[in-house]
């Protein structure tokens, strides 16, 4: 049985590296044949994990896309809207632009990549308890001053975008009060997708099951970030399917859909409970006794996606010809120096697919040593 688990001796740690090694070429070895390079391969990094830089260099390696997340705005400020040159608004900054370029720096050291193939880096606008400034965009004047608003946040994140090296702005709007509410922030997210790509930049949104948006909406975005997790258990055969018809039976593209699964765990009898994966991880790998979370999704009361969950959606997302998966968050899934640099959710999702692409050209091994020597960060993890 392949294990997921940590040795006590340096026999076990021999057989526990074999276990992995076999567990990580049975995973290439299912790999669907023909998946294209443009599926997705994402995963969300919010400002309060950015403990996990050590480990970034290598959590990129297995990433087609990095979302910062996030900031919140205010569209009426006069001495900057977001939060990098706003002190009164959360709460990515300057500092975690600078470490996420830099890691999407390392990777492109490391390999060439075509023009456009490169690692994707983009910056979430809004999310839970960040979407104060939609109500004030979206709300009050008459529909030309709206517009002129629209414009100006618009123009703003362009910008942004331009001076940052973002391939995109990600929307995650979580402040819906009135069906009047929906209907402007459809009207505000065709008006983006217009502006974003006459500047040759993406636009995405997150999408919670049972919310739906116009069409016009929904097919005018690059991508609409399905956010299957959020409920009592992120169950494949149950929520995760119901969610994926539900968004298509609304006329969104399946070809636009990026499936989210979970790192983290909600406690079956009180979902309000939760831990992250890495927390699971750890607990079970304490003491005498190794527990083999490779196919185990259960632990003490807790429910979590395990890396054969997280398998078996990828293949689901393929089946169905989604745009590709997501993780909620990279900070919940655990990195392991030896067993999983870049995480073993993670790295559950990527040997699917390509997400470095197999037309760029890797460099050779002296190269790659220089990059190490310029960037101690490429150890990563921690020994447990």
């Amino acid at each position: 049985m392949n294990c997921i688990c940590l040795p006590l001796t340096s026999a076990a740690v021999l057989l526990a590296a074999v276990s992995v090694l076999s567990l990580l070429t049975s995973i290439q070895a299912s790999g669907s044949i023909g998946v294209e390079d443009d599926f997705v391969v994402a995963g969300y990094l919010p400002d309060y994990r950015f403990y996990i830089g050590d480990s970034l260099n290598e959590v990129v390696m297995k990433l087609t896309d990095l979302y910062l997340f996030s900031t919140d705005f205010d569209p009426d400020a006069t001495d900057g809207m977001f939060s990098d040159d706003n002190p009164n608004v959360c709460c990515i900054n300057e500092d975690h632009l600078k470490i996420a370029k830099d890691a999407k720096d390392y990777r492109e050291k490391l390999y060439k990549a075509p023009q456009g193939q490169g690692l994707k880096l983009w910056l979430t606008v809004g999310g839970a308890g960040r979407s104060n400034g939609f109500p004030k965009l979206l709300s009050g004047g008459d529909e030309s001053q709206r517009e002129q608003r629209y414009m100006r946040v618009i123009q703003s994140l362009i910008q942004k975008c331009q001076e940052h090296g973002l391939s995109g702005i990600d929307f995650d709007n979580q402040f819906f009060q009135r069906q009047q509410d929906l209907s402007e922030y459809a009207l505000f997210l065709e008006m983006a997708a217009v502006e974003f790509h006459a500047s040759d930049l993406l636009i995405s949104m997150s999408l919670r099951p049972g919310v739906s948006l116009s069409s016009a909406a929904t097919n005018s975005v690059d991508r609409i970030n399905l956010m299957a997790y959020d409920g009592p258990h992120a169950s494949l055969d149950n929520f995760v399917t119901r969610a994926v018809d539900a968004a298509i039976e609304h006329d969104v593209p399946p070809s636009s859909i990026v499936l989210g699964f979970p790192a983290y765990a909600r406690h079956e009898g009180n979902p309000n409970n939760v831990k992250t994966f890495s927390e699971i991880f750890d607990e079970t790998q304490g003491g005498h006794s190794k527990i083999d979370l490779d196919k185990r999704n259960k632990w003490q009361g807790y429910v979590i996606d395990s890396p054969a969950d997280i398998r078996q959606k990828v293949q689901y997302a393929i089946d169905r010809g989604l745009k590709g998966v997501y993780m909620w968050e990279l900070g919940q899934d655990k990195q392991h120096q030896t067993l999983a640099p870049s995480g073993f959710l993670l790295e559950a999702a990527a040997h699917y697919v390509h997400t470095i692409p197999k037309n760029m050209i890797r460099m050779d091994q002296g190269a790659e040593a220089d990059v190490a020597k310029e960037d101690d960060s490429s150890t990563t993890g921690d020994e447990l």
